[in-house]
C-alpha cells in the first residue's frame, strides 16, 4: 500500500520546509477519526466532547460530495480561490483539476494534526507540486495581510472566491471568523493601494502629456 504521508511530506518539504516540520511534529489529538464510507473511500469524523461523533464528509461517497461542492462554488471567470478548512482535501483535489495555470489556490486550516491526517489519506502530489497552491496551517489571523502580501496585486485585480468547508468551519467558528475578517480587510487594503497607484500614474502621465510640447520646444541647458 502506498505511503501517502511520506510522499506528500517529501513534496511539502520542497514547497515549505517550515510547514513540513510543523506537520511532521503534529500529534494525533484524537479529535478526528477516519471511517470508511459506503463507497470504500475514507471519510472524516470529528469526536466531540462526551464522545459524540459528527461526520464532516459524506458517509456514502466523499468524492462525489466534493465534486458537487466544487460545482456549486466554482467560478467560470478567472479567480483566486481561498479554501477555508481542509478536511481530508477531497474538494481541494477536485478544484485543482479545474483551475487554469494562472489561477491561485490558498488554503487555510486550523489543525496541524488534521492536515497530517489528510496527507496520510490522499495523494496530493499534483497540488503540492503546483507553486500556485499554498497552505497555511494554524496561522495567527493577525498575520493574514503579511501572508497574502505577495498576492496583493493579483487579489486586488481579480478578487477571490471563498470556499468554506462548512461542517469543519462551524466547529472552529471563532477562529475562522477572524480569518474571514482579516482576509477581507487585507483585500480592501490591496484594492485601495492599487487604486491609489493608478491615480498617481494617471496624474504622472497627464503631466507629461500636458507639458510634452514645452519639453520638446525647450532649448535645454546650454
Amino acid at each position: 500500500m502506498r505511503d501517502f504521508l511520506k510522499d506528500n511530506l517529501a513534496l511539502l518539504n520542497h514547497k515549505s520546509p517550515e510547514l513540513c516540520s510543523l506537520i511532521k511534529d503534529a500529534t494525533n489529538d484524537n479529535q478526528y477519526n477516519i471511517a470508511t464510507s459506503k463507497s470504500g473511500i475514507p471519510t472524516l469524523v470529528r469526536v466531540l466532547p462526551g464522545g459524540t461523533k459528527r461526520a464532516l464528509h459524506s458517509k456514502y461517497d466523499p468524492l462525489h460530495e466534493a465534486a458537487e461542492f466544487v460545482d456549486a462554488n466554482y467560478s467560470n471567470e478567472k479567480s483566486n480561490y481561498i479554501l477555508i478548512g481542509l478536511g481530508l482535501g477531497y474538494h481541494l483535489n477536485d478544484l485543482h483539476k479545474r483551475i487554469s495555470s494562472q489561477e491561485r489556490i490558498i488554503v487555510f486550516e486550523k489543525s496541524a494534526s488534521l492536515t497530517r491526517l489528510a496527507l496520510s489519506q490522499n495523494d496530493f502530489s499534483d497540488v503540492l507540486s503546483n507553486p500556485r497552491v499554498s497552505f497555511h496551517v494554524d496561522v495567527d489571523p493577525n498575520k493574514i495581510e503579511q501572508i497574502l502580501y505577495d498576492d496583493r496585486t493579483n487579489l486586488a485585480i481579480h478578487g477571490y472566491t471563498t470556499i468554506n468547508l462548512k461542517p469543519l468551519v462551524k466547529l472552529e467558528k471563532d477562529y475562522y471568523k477572524l480569518i474571514h475578517i482579516e482576509i477581507e480587510q487585507a483585500h480592501q487594503k490591496f484594492k485601495q493601494d492599487i487604486n491609489t497607484q493608478a491615480v498617481y500614474s494617471q496624474k504622472f502621465y497627464k503631466n507629461i502629456f500636458d507639458n510634452g510640447q514645452a519639453i520638446i520646444e525647450s532649448p535645454g541647458i546650454l
